[in-house]
């Protein structure tokens, strides 16, 4: 009980002056055009985001009080590197390389919870050791009351995406021929975003004293759970567009635009085999569950999560 009505003292005083809400901007770019020949030209640009963003209360949970706070870090950069190429007055060639990403790396995260860790004195102990960064356990209560919510945070995410592109362009009495494709390839890990929390989310209903805050100052919720650990897929995918196309000038008056393109998409696929697969599903290992839910101890494979 005195470790519970602790923290909600301590989590209803935390940090009142971060009600302000800042977002901080930057771009920086720079680009190199090159006149490799007389009829090869190159240019080169890379450009880089920084955004940093403050909310007063932690952004995307059910935090109802500026208690704490939520900062993103959120950086993204783009690479481009074209080649074009004029071979003759009727044939030109373009080549290019694009790359560009989102979220930067793990460090800082994208997101970052602050002045949410627990408070001197707290030691109510976790099931399993997955509250690395100490937060206060998520608290929600029924009646319209508003809750603590320390969500899944620190996090992050990260998307990578590569781009190559070639495009040839004929012109040839009244079609002007064109014809190229597109390959793209996008790598994407992002961190488990997942409700119950690591550090354990506690409900109160009312349903031991009438009333849910009672409940909680008497350290007796409902209902507790808690994450045992976060996964982190490799979410990649690939895709490839090839295309033709003629503009067919018929006459003064009348221009035919014809033209196909195929697209092969793939499905998303992850390289760190963290999603269910079908095709490695064994029946033979599944785990034993009791009528009541339970799962029978020893049976089905070992987790790795």
């Amino acid at each position: 009980m005195h470790k519970l009505l602790r923290l909600l003292r301590i989590c209803t005083h935390l940090n009142r002056n971060r009600s302000r809400t800042t977002q901080d901007w930057r771009e920086d770019n720079v680009r190199i055009d090159q006149n490799i020949t007389q009829k090869v030209r190159a240019f080169v640009r890379f450009t880089h985001d920084a955004w940093n963003e403050v909310d007063p209360t932690v952004q995307w949970s059910g935090d109802s009080f500026p208690t704490m706070h939520s900062t993103f870090n959120v950086p993204s950069r783009n690479f481009i590197a074209k080649v074009t190429s004029v071979f003759s007055p009727t044939l030109l060639n373009e080549f290019s390389v694009n790359y560009g990403a989102a979220y930067g790396s793990p460090v800082p995260p994208a997101m970052e919870i602050v002045g949410a860790q627990e408070p001197a004195g707290y030691n109510a102990k976790n099931v399993f050791n997955g509250n690395v960064y100490n937060l206060v356990p998520t608290m929600s209560f029924t009646g319209g009351w508003g809750g603590i919510d320390a969500l899944w945070g620190p996090w992050w995410a990260h998307q990578g995406m590569t781009e190559y592109t070639d495009d040839l362009t004929k012109q040839l009495g009244r079609h002007s021929l064109q014809m190229g494709a597109v390959f793209l390839w996008s790598q994407a890990p992002v961190q488990t975003q997942s409700t119950p929390s690591r550090q354990g989310d506690y409900s109160f209903d009312g349903s031991l004293t009438g009333n849910p805050i009672g409940d909680a100052l008497l350290g007796l919720p409902a209902s507790y759970s808690e994450l045992q650990g976060y996964r982190q897929p490799l979410d990649d995918f690939h895709q490839f567009e090839p295309y033709f196309q003629d503009d067919f000038k018929v006459s003064r008056r009348l221009t035919l635009n014809l033209g196909i393109r195929w697209f092969d998409i793939p499905h998303v696929y992850d390289d760190k085999k963290t999603m269910f697969l079908a095709s490695a599903y064994n029946p033979a290992q599944a785990p034993t569950v009791n009528p009541d839910g339970t799962i029978v101890a020893g049976s089905g494979p070992r987790s790795t999560v």
